[in-house]
């Protein structure tokens, strides 16, 4: 199964995606009319508590309204938050409140507001309970699967001081997800990304163990740019050399900066190993932690 990530709107989104999708929503369903909505009693006590100019909140009363005139109660609860009484006689003036038939049409707007709200909110539940659902079948799937291991025999090196040493394939044995990381000095975008995926792989390690290993493809043309690569943004995962021939590895995408989810039976777990279209590397590395957390639970 391939985890729902997809190309430049991904399926599912990063928390701080969703909360912006959310929030921009929000704002066109409610910000077209937030200016011009009329004054709630709420909303005069707020301004009046605040100590604002009386000047300004007739500027605002008079060109937004009051949603409705001001009754008894509302008389003594704006006296009580200090309201003085030239304000309340200005508010009290003729044309300041709405009409009756303009109150009821602007609660019957906040009313149809709320509901495309409350469609918005309720479809945002549903994807996240299908995205969740989606985490949680990969996993299944992941806990009964064995490939990559074959592919990256004797490939594998872990920069030790000043020099790279040979990893022993028995290291990556236990290993359930791969996460493939294409790049290079050469590659600005690649460059900002690596810091981000070493401060990860040190907290994820620490965390999950050997369920997963990052590998770190450089497309550096001499191993000097290689280890300097890996020392200047810490990387501490293994390495290899990109080489054209290893097909097994670069069907899943081969141009920096590539980051790439792939489980041990071989299968693609991101949607660029699969369609070969990019996705943000940051993208795809929530989708790891997300995967990891759901293979624990």
């Amino acid at each position: 199964m391939t985890l729902p990530m997809s190309g430049r709107i991904p399926e599912s989104r990063s928390l701080g995606h969703r909360v912006c999708f959310l929030l921009g929503t929000l704002i066109f369903l409610f910000g077209a009319g937030a200016q011009c909505a009329p004054l709630t009693l709420k909303e005069l006590i707020f301004l009046v508590r605040q100590r604002t100019g009386e000047s300004e909140i007739m500027v605002q009363a008079r060109s937004r309204h009051l949603l409705a005139p001001l009754d008894a109660a509302a008389l003594k609860s704006l006296k009580e938050n200090g309201a003085s009484e030239s304000l309340i006689s200005k508010l009290q003036a003729p044309g300041i409140a709405l009409d009756a038939g303009a109150a009821a049409a602007e609660a019957s707007r906040q009313a149809a507001a709320k509901t495309r709200v409350d469609a918005v909110l309720a479809d945002d539940a549903a994807r996240r309970e299908k995205r969740d659902r989606e985490w949680n079948q990969a996993a299944e799937q992941l806990r009964e699967a064995h490939s990559v291991q074959g592919w990256l025999q004797n490939k594998l090196y872990t920069l030790q001081k000043k020099d790279l040493k040979p990893l022993e394939n028995r290291s990556i044995a236990p290993v359930t997800i791969f996460g493939l990381f294409h790049g290079a000095m050469s590659s600005p975008p690649a460059r900002d990304f690596a810091p981000k995926l070493a401060e990860a792989y040190a907290r994820l390690k620490k965390q999950y163990g050997n369920d997963f290993e990052i590998i770190f493809i450089s497309h550096d043309r001499d191993e000097y740019n290689q280890k300097q690569f890996m020392r200047t943004f810490g990387l501490t995962c293994p390495t290899m050399r990109f080489d054209p021939s290893n097909e097994g590895i670069l069907q899943f995408g081969d141009r920096p900066p590539w980051f790439v989810l792939v489980a041990d039976n071989g299968k693609a777990l991101s949607l660029n190993g699969v369609n070969k279209q990019f996705i943000e590397p940051n993208d795809v590395l929530m989708g790891l932690e997300q995967l990891l957390a759901a293979l624990h639970r």
